[in-house]
């Protein structure tokens, strides 16, 4: 595992505390089928679509932030957070929620559909230097049904997405020139 990628998780373990234990738990919390949840994801700022395989996931990090009280108000992301915290972390905020959406999404494709295979790209959606919105990939990876099928949902944690996915890329750069 990356140096970075070792520095990310204890950054999450330390700021971002989940009130739920697994997606399992959220599903029940939410009894959430595939549109109800994608209500849920675009008010943080998470849109995705599935076509012929593929899945692609936008995540507006500024959506994500406005929707921070909103989550800490549902214990989704730790009350004690202070918004010293969320602006020095802005991106890797944006990026665990993402990974967390993507791990939902992923879920319910598998639960409510015949989807086989998916090939996934996870974007993040961040002002550059000059203040437009630019689309840049995130992540990606792979996920098949053997794979779904392998993971216990109940206690599964979103942490584990790029351990379990197949060809897990993480993209680690976001610039004004991309």
């Amino acid at each position: 595992m990356r140096l970075v990628a070792k520095i990310k998780c204890f950054i999450f373990s330390f700021l971002v505390l989940l009130s739920f234990n697994s997606f399992a738990d959220l599903q029940a919390e939410l009894e959430l089928n595939l549109e109800p949840a994608r209500e849920i994801l675009e008010e943080t700022g998470t849109v995705f679509y599935i076509d012929n395989g593929l899945l692609n996931i936008s995540v507006d990090m500024q959506e994500i932030l406005k929707s921070i009280p909103n989550l800490q108000k549902a214990n989704i992301i730790n009350p004690d957070i202070t918004q010293t915290n969320i602006n020095l972390n802005r991106v890797e905020i944006a990026e665990f929620i993402a990974l967390f959406n993507a791990g939902l999404i992923i879920m319910k494709a598998y639960e409510s559909s015949i989807v086989d295979k998916l090939n996934t790209h996870v974007y993040l959606v961040i002002p550059d230097d000059y203040g437009n919105k630019k689309k840049h990939l995130a992540f990606s990876f792979k996920f098949d049904r053997k794979i779904y099928e392998k993971i216990n949902w109940s206690s599964f944690s979103p942490e584990n997405l790029p351990k379990v996915a197949l060809s897990f890329k993480e993209y680690l750069t976001y610039s004004a020139d991309e």
